[in-house]
């Protein structure tokens, strides 16, 4: 039990860490891009933020070992009673984790959410500053097509962001707001792509911040679509030959047998010739 209280903590601390991390970055592009503040007024926050970010996440880690809500779920230690759903089944008593739907809530779903609201917010505040700033400068430009390039590249960067938050813990609320609502554990392939999914975050705001990669992805890409669309041309291509070979095959397997039956119908004529 105490190793499995050891990995629900760190799970606990590393997920709202992370969901608290996010939302400070996102404040932070807030600042320096809507607010107009200075590096030197920044790092005059990073403190607070650095102390917020770990100080809660621990605060929540210790309260979910002391009220014993570690427990086995289908693939690692985490908020759940113990026996399995004794919370929702008759006559079957919770030795751990008891009130375990309310700490679902406020210890995963909740904050979820609410970072998903904030980095969302965040990021439209964001698009809006850009899109003044744009609108500021266009006229100064000489070329049409130049217009509103900032604001399209800083739409989809936010849109990607939003998107790598979504992806690792949007499914991880839904599957706890499932089990605290319906009553019952979700189905295995849930769980199973809520675990491929969770440490996800990382790898995919490399996408999203580095313009390297992102750049060798998209060439990666199109060469593999080069490739697809070559593979296809030359499947056709195979294809059509060999509907044409059968074809030709056909007339001459036709015009073979025809002339079989002249011959047949005609043998006077070839013994006179």
């Amino acid at each position: 039990q105490t190793t499995c209280n050891i990995q629900g903590a760190m799970f606990q601390f590393g997920a709202i860490s992370s969901i608290m991390y996010t939302c400070s970055l996102s404040l932070h592009f807030i600042l320096f891009v809507r607010y107009r503040w200075l590096p030197s007024d920044l790092k005059s926050v990073h403190p607070f933020m650095h102390v917020a970010c770990i100080c809660i996440p621990a605060a929540a880690a210790i309260l979910g070992w002391f009220q014993t809500l570690y427990n086995p779920t289908a693939y690692a230690c985490y908020l759940q009673s113990y026996p399995l759903d004794c919370d929702t089944s008759d006559g079957v008593s919770c030795i751990r984790g008891k009130n375990i739907k309310m700490y679902m809530t406020f210890m995963m779903a909740v904050p979820i959410f609410l970072g998903l609201f904030v980095i969302g917010t965040a990021m439209i505040l964001i698009y809006n500053s850009v899109c003044e700033q744009d609108r500021q400068i266009s006229r100064y430009r000489i070329y049409a097509e130049d217009k509103d390039t900032m604001s399209r590249q800083t739409f989809r960067m936010a849109c990607q962001y939003v998107a790598a938050f979504g992806v690792a813990f949007v499914p991880s609320a839904v599957i706890a707001l499932i089990s605290i609502v319906a009553g019952r554990q979700v189905a295995y392939a849930s769980i199973l792509i809520n675990a491929l999914l969770s440490p996800l975050q990382g790898f995919l705001n490399a996408f999203v911040y580095s313009r390297d990669f992102r750049s060798k992805l998209e060439t990666i890409t199109e060469v593999v679509s080069s490739a697809a669309s070559s593979l296809r041309k030359s499947t056709r291509h195979l294809r059509a030959s060999g509907e044409n070979n059968n074809n030709n095959m056909d007339d001459i397997e036709n015009g073979e047998s025809k002339f079989d039956e002249s011959e047949a119908e005609n043998p006077q004529a070839q013994e006179s010739a």
